[in-house]
């Protein structure tokens, strides 16, 4: 690769926070702690806890792959580094990485062998994908466009602190697929209820509870990305209703208190990877004087950031004795 790097050797995947060496406010980021790991170790579900370079690695596979080969590519630019592949198949790749914290920068891109792709895809890590991971609203991961006006000699602008792969004549992977899948069980349940169920109405995944009056029931809520790209997910709850009383406490077991947020439709599960889920708990207590039979439904809503139309829902129905 043609930059000042000669080789890179990574510590480890997985190091821990570092908050007394240098966190110079001049340094770029968001984190107020170093790490020599790819990945933090506090919640690998979470892209917040998955550093630019885990995202900037998977990039490489677009660059090249086993059987390509690297070929010479130069830039006459010091903040503009540059590294070319030639594949398997004749076509190539072009890894661009933008060193300049605040300018987006203009290239003019020449390629000395002829190629016929006019066209390919182009994928890009940077700020506005780091961005997201700090405050759960757009996609944290790799973002990814089709891309034409290519051939031997083009122009194209590279956001400012960013790393970019071209992939001539490359077809884009299809647009991300978004969708939230909310599941429930009661608290000694094995297995939860809803699982690829998308109802609006808790239809299919609704777990029935009796108790005596006094007594409570605990629900958790699992909450999984069902999408194919990292998502945020909001979660609505229904409150107390008499003689019912209900509380939200974030995780499957002890967490903080989040009724107030839940029930305002505000709580939110930061971004989390495709198949990846987290889950929240839910406790109904009937009051001392409800009489037998009282009986209340309460639904519970986890809505996509990405596409609000993509819900999932489920219920708990708790009967009184």
């Amino acid at each position: 690769m043609n930059t000042e790097f000669n080789s890179v050797m990574w510590w480890d995947l997985r190091n821990g926070q570092e908050t007394g060496n240098n966190n110079s406010a001049s340094l770029y980021g968001w984190r107020l702690y170093g790490d020599y790991g790819v990945d933090d170790s506090a919640d690998l579900a979470n892209p917040v806890d998955r550093y630019p370079t885990c995202y900037v690695a998977k990039l490489m596979q677009y660059l090249a792959r086993g059987g390509d080969q690297l070929i010479t590519a130069s830039s006459d630019y010091s903040l503009l580094s540059v590294c070319a592949t030639k594949r398997a198949n004749g076509s190539f790749g072009l890894l661009v990485i933008n060193k300049s914290a605040t300018a987006a920068l203009n290239a003019n891109i020449s390629i000395s062998e002829a190629t016929s792709a006019s066209s390919g895809s182009i994928y890009t890590y940077g700020i506005p994908q780091d961005n997201a991971a700090r405050t759960g609203v757009g996609s944290a991961d790799v973002a990814v466009s089709s891309v034409s006006g290519l051939g031997t000699s083009f122009s194209r602008n590279f956001p400012a602190y960013s790393a970019t792969v071209i992939a001539f004549g490359a077809s884009a992977p299809p647009p991300p697929v978004f969708q939230a899948d909310a599941q429930i069980k009661a608290s000694g349940d094995a297995s939860y209820l809803g699982d690829n169920i998308y109802s609006s109405d808790g239809s299919g995944e609704t777990r029935s509870v009796s108790v005596n009056a006094g007594s409570s029931a605990t629900f958790l809520i699992n909450v999984q990305n069902d999408g194919s790209a990292n998502d945020s997910f909001t979660l609505k709850g229904a409150g107390s209703s008499s003689p019912f009383t209900v509380k939200y406490y974030s995780g499957s077991s002890g967490g903080t208190d989040i009724t107030s947020l839940v029930t305002a439709g505000t709580y939110k599960i930061s971004s989390i990877s495709p198949t990846a889920s987290q889950a929240i708990r839910m406790v109904v207590t009937a009051g001392r004087k409800a009489t037998s039979g009282s009986f209340k439904g309460f639904l519970v809503t986890a809505t996509s950031v990405a596409d609000i139309t993509k819900q999932g829902v489920v219920k708990a129905l708790i009967t009184v004795k």
